[in-house]
């Protein structure tokens, strides 16, 4: 499991002065800091910690993936990644998807991971429309 950053206010506690609800001001109850994972304020705490934990194992897969020597090529408007265990084998990528066996069974890997990082996706902010579809 993904170790999270907690909340700078509560300190992980999800709960502190300034909330109608009793929850933190600042996470909304989630315990972790929002802001480090480019979440909205309003993310329901369950959702964001989820979101966290996905992001948290996304940003550890890319790195993971850049220090194996992965490399994205984009050919065409494609995307492309070199494979580390089949030398000279490409797979093409998605910003949804990889062709790898990795990515088949467990819909995450290193090269979609890394894509998503070259986009600068893994720190966009998530907007109340996204959490909406995620929870």
């Amino acid at each position: 499991m993904e170790r999270l950053t907690t909340c700078p206010s509560c300190h992980g506690a999800a709960t502190g002065p300034a909330h109608a609800s009793g929850a933190c001001w600042y996470c909304n109850g989630a315990g972790i800091d929002l802001a480090a994972y480019g979440l909205d304020p309003t993310t329901p705490p369950q959702t964001a910690r989820a979101i966290a934990r996905q992001r948290a194992r996304q940003r550890r897969l890319a790195a993971q993936a850049a220090a194996d020597g992965v490399w994205l090529i984009r050919q065409g408007g494609r995307w492309y990644a070199t494979s580390r265990s089949q030398p000279g084998v490409r797979h093409y990528l998605t910003a949804w998807s990889c062709t790898c066996k990795g990515f088949l069974y467990t819909g995450e890997c290193g090269h979609h991971s890394l894509l998503l990082a070259r986009l600068g996706w893994l720190d966009a902010t998530v907007t109340p429309s996204e959490t909406a579809v995620a929870a």
